[in-house]
């Protein structure tokens, strides 16, 4: 899932009464589709039974640098740490040397697309909502 305006915080406080107890909930697509706050919410009430990501809504601060002599000052990261039911990765999935080969690819596409005109809708790459 794309995060988009219409996506952030798909996973919220009003979505927990929703699911299932005990659901299992991973998300290694965009940290800001869950609001972080309501899955803490959800495990300690026991809704969410465990979580996975490899993603974290501010992940720029904390996930591409070495913390392991310094505090962490994000006390939503560190609450989510601290849970036993939470296994948090690092998000890797684009250092692979496939994945940048077609970060690659589809960005000269995209370019190339562009400067041929191809915008918004008439763009094939784009994660616009249907029209109509």
């Amino acid at each position: 899932m794309p995060l988009l305006p219409p996506t952030k915080h798909t996973i919220n406080d009003r979505m927990l009464d929703q699911l299932k107890p005990g659901v299992m909930l991973i998300n290694s697509s965009r940290g800001g589709l869950v609001d972080t706050k309501s899955v803490l919410k959800g495990i300690q009430s026991g809704i969410i039974g465990g979580y996975g990501a490899d993603v974290y809504e501010n992940e720029s601060d904390y996930f591409f640098q070495d913390w392991s002599a310094r505090s962490i000052p994000d006390p939503t990261l560190v609450a989510l740490l601290g849970q036993n039911q939470v296994l948090l990765t690092a998000h890797q999935a684009f250092f692979t040397r496939e994945a940048v080969d077609a970060i690659v690819n589809t960005t000269l596409e995209n370019v190339k697309l562009f400067n041929e005109g191809k915008t918004m809708y008439d763009h094939p790459n784009n994660f616009l909502p249907l029209r109509g």
